[in-house]
């Protein structure tokens, strides 16, 4: 019997790579931030392997702002034809409560978050909230903007030390770091993809978001389709995401993700957790799909 279902999962699989073979449609994979960070990345990596494996052609396109609003509400209102589909980050998919309009097609990776310091600033993070006790300024952290996961566990990790967090909103993390190394800013809170390019800066030093040594939260990227999108296509899409993840899993490994292949309904899961976990936040912020 397990044989046998072995033998029809192996066929269905091989029934959806093959007519996505045949298909020569143009898959548009819309990202909620500007080209260069994080998302991009990956959308590339991933994009880049379903080219090699089927014959779409995939665009990777920028539609930036209200850290991935834009970008959701944009996707929304597309045909749910499977040729139009949100690369979001747990970051931006915040913006959007899991009971939008948008169906789960896949998780393609995750990755950590990290508080980044000045190395001579302190040797831990518990080192540093202490030292942020005293000092004003080290209160004032950078994040991907108002809104994000970033901005968000920063205030749960301040919070649960009785401490004031003063978000300091960038474009993107990977400017925020660099102004952490500049000394504009006395810290970020960056998925690691964005920090990996600053790993070996010897005036950086990088922590692992924790409270009490436990992670809070855990980044990832995942697929959505419109509303309406059919069943048939939906699982179509999320076994070329399949193959495409197996496939770039050494290069989004390189730059920092971890590559993870998981079906729409494990996407589910993740954001109602993620948004059930920082809905204390987003309420007490008034922060507004």
């Amino acid at each position: 019997m397990n044989i046998l279902r072995w033998v029809l999962i192996g066929a269905l699989s091989f029934q959806c790579v093959s007519a996505s073979a045949q298909d020569t449609s143009t898959i548009s994979l819309v990202v909620g931030f500007k080209a260069g960070g994080t998302s991009t990345t990956s959308a590339r990596l991933v994009a880049q392997a379903i080219e090699e494996t089927t014959r779409h052609h995939v665009l990777v396109e920028n539609r930036s702002g209200a850290t991935g609003l834009i970008a959701a509400k944009w996707v929304k209102r597309q045909k749910p034809d499977g040729r139009t589909l949100l690369f979001v980050s747990s970051s931006s998919a915040l913006s959007v409560p899991p009971t939008d309009e948008l169906v789960a097609v896949a998780v393609v990776a995750m990755y950590d978050y990290f508080v980044v310091i000045k190395k001579d600033t302190a040797a831990t993070l518990p080192e540093y909230f202490e030292a942020a006790r005293h000092q004003d300024a080290l209160r004032s952290v950078a994040t991907p903007g108002a809104g994000s996961m970033a901005h968000l566990l920063g205030e749960k990790l301040f919070r649960s030390k009785g401490i004031q967090f003063k978000n300091v909103p960038y474009l993107g993390a990977v400017d925020a770091v660099r102004d952490v190394l500049g000394g504009h800013v006395p810290a970020a809170i960056v998925p690691y993809p964005d920090y990996i390019g600053h790993k070996d800066d010897d005036g950086l030093r990088s922590m692992l978001a924790t409270i009490d040594g436990k992670i809070i939260a855990e980044g990832w990227m995942g697929v959505y389709a419109p509303a309406k999108t059919p069943p048939e296509e939906v699982r179509r899409l999320s076994e070329i995401f399949r193959v495409a993840v197996e496939r770039s899993k050494d290069k989004l490994e390189k730059v920092g993700f971890r590559a993870v292949w998981k079906k729409g309904s494990e996407l589910r899961r993740l954001h109602d957790k993620d948004y059930a976990n920082f809905l204390p936040e987003i309420t007490r912020l008034s922060i507004k799909p």
